[in-house]
């Protein structure tokens, strides 16, 4: 039998609990059935966070997607959206182990009417995915000058 330290936090804060319950169910399954073992992986969990910034004349959207090639992604402009989706496929044959894994993933960003998508530009460097979204030069900002007379 496992004993436990008595720990009063546990009982004020139910999401602490949460998440050792499932560090013991991820290592109850870990051990049990080793196939599982990176079911639970970021890519697995949370696939690709994306952050979206409002600049003075574009927005930029930044997507984290480690793990993956540039082969792997695809961006498309549909219907005023913005979608971005990967597919990894990888096999590791070593001589004690056959094993493969996918990762598969889909997000769809609804883009603003400001949102010039033919001059829609991306980069991907080190797993983060840059798009810069320019604005449409009708819907940038402008200056009038003010005559005086």
């Amino acid at each position: 039998m496992k004993l436990i330290r008595y720990n009063p936090s546990l009982l004020m804060d139910p999401i602490d609990s949460l998440a050792d319950f499932r560090e013991e169910m991820d290592r109850f399954f870990g051990h049990t059935f080793p196939v599982f073992r990176g079911a639970t992986s970021p890519i697995w969990s949370t696939p690709c966070p994306i952050n979206l910034y409002r600049e003075e004349d574009r927005y930029v959207l930044r997507a984290e997607i480690p793990g993956f090639d540039k082969k792997d992604l695809t961006l498309e402009v549909v219907d005023g959206s913005l979608i971005l989706s990967g597919h990894s496929h990888r096999e590791d044959k070593s001589k004690k182990l056959e094993e493969s894994s996918e990762a598969r993933f889909t997000r769809t960003v609804p883009l603003p009417d400001e949102v010039d998508a033919t001059a829609i530009k991306a980069e991907y460097t080190n797993g983060v995915l840059t798009v810069t979204l320019p604005k449409r030069p009708e819907t940038k900002p402008r200056q009038i000058a003010i005559d005086v007379k």
